[in-house]
């Protein structure tokens, strides 16, 4: 939370002395912690899911994480960062924005990371929280970092002094688990408990949440969606039909196949004025990069990688970096 920024800091003000450009060091490293802690602060409406054993065709897991903000300050700024941290063996990629180095969605050679705000419909009240602890998205750092297993990520949640309430999914090599995340607990949830608190229709081996307030009130698009691919559940039928179904991932949407170690990869887009969502013709099109996930959590220089396949029908740029310690 505090090293990387100050790295970052370090090096922009670096590179800027080297053209004769004023750089005030302390003031972005301030800016840094700020953009770190904003999402404690603000809620986005994202949909997440996991898929394995029936309902896939290879019985592997498949993973969706889809993040919604429309045109707010993290618009058309998503950015692929693969890390390669000094302290820890096993790399990881965050797919996240310029300067943030906690995470929101990834995905490590072991596990991948799906996550979405704890909103309740009124009269209801959402889980009690505070900013005293560890901040969400570091904790979710942590188990891009150093969870092995789902079951690892599990022990990381509980184990953290936890602040506001979201909701999190964490596939691995073998099945997919969602967390009912708050500050007083936290629960876990598969296949026949999650659907008791989404109010949505149940699958064996198939956990979701869409991306309203819960228990939701859509009973139809995503259950129905889910009903139409059921069995046949792959990153590219989910790629292709589940965010533009839902009109979710204007921000960005990331879809991992487990069996294949493919990520799939897709950036939202806004129009010049800011405020017209443009994303929902992005997504109608396909508009993926389609990655090796070995690759690219095990490249060591970013300069010069080529990714597997590329499969981009508009316009958008993916920006691949690495960081080492204090180096960014």
């Amino acid at each position: 939370m505090f090293c990387t920024p100050q790295g970052i800091a370090q090096g922009v003000c670096s590179a800027a002395a080297d053209v004769n450009r004023a750089c005030d060091e302390a003031a972005l490293l301030k800016q840094l912690h700020n953009l770190n802690l904003l999402p404690e602060l603000i809620r986005m409406q994202c949909s997440m899911l996991g898929a394995w054993g029936d309902a896939t065709p290879d019985g592997g897991v498949v993973q969706l994480r889809s993040l919604d903000f429309g045109a707010g300050p993290f618009a058309n700024r998503s950015v692929l960062v693969v890390h390669h941290p000094t302290d820890t063996p096993s790399p990881f990629a965050s797919l996240a924005f310029p300067g943030f180095v906690m995470a929101v969605t990834g995905f490590s050679p072991h596990v991948g990371l799906s996550e979405k705000v704890m909103d309740v419909y009124s009269p209801e009240r959402r889980a009690a929280g505070s900013y005293q602890g560890q901040p969400v998205v570091s904790v979710l750092r942590d188990i891009l970092q150093d969870a092995r297993s789902a079951a690892d990520a599990v022990a990381i949640a509980e184990e953290a002094s936890r602040t506001w309430s979201v909701w999190v999914g964490v596939g691995d090599s073998t099945s997919f688990v969602g967390m009912s995340y708050t500050q007083a607990e936290l629960d876990v949830l598969d296949d026949s408990s999650m659907p008791g608190r989404t109010n949505q229709t149940a699958y064996k081996d198939l956990v979701y949440v869409d991306k309203h307030p819960q228990p939701s009130h859509d009973q139809d698009t995503m259950p129905s969606l889910m009903d139409r691919l059921y069995g046949n559940i792959t990153a590219d039928n989910v790629a292709q039909f589940v965010p533009r179904g839902m009109q979710s991932g204007d921000v960005h949407t990331m879809v991992l196949d487990f069996a294949q170690k493919r990520a799939l990869v897709s950036v939202g887009v806004m129009d010049a004025s800011g405020n017209t969502q443009v994303w929902a013709a992005c997504l109608a099109n396909a508009t993926y990069l389609t990655l090796s996930a070995v690759h690219v959590v095990n490249f060591n220089q970013a300069r010069g990688y080529k990714p597997v396949t590329t499969v981009c029908k508009n316009t958008f740029c993916l920006t691949l970096s690495t960081c080492d310690g204090l180096q960014s």
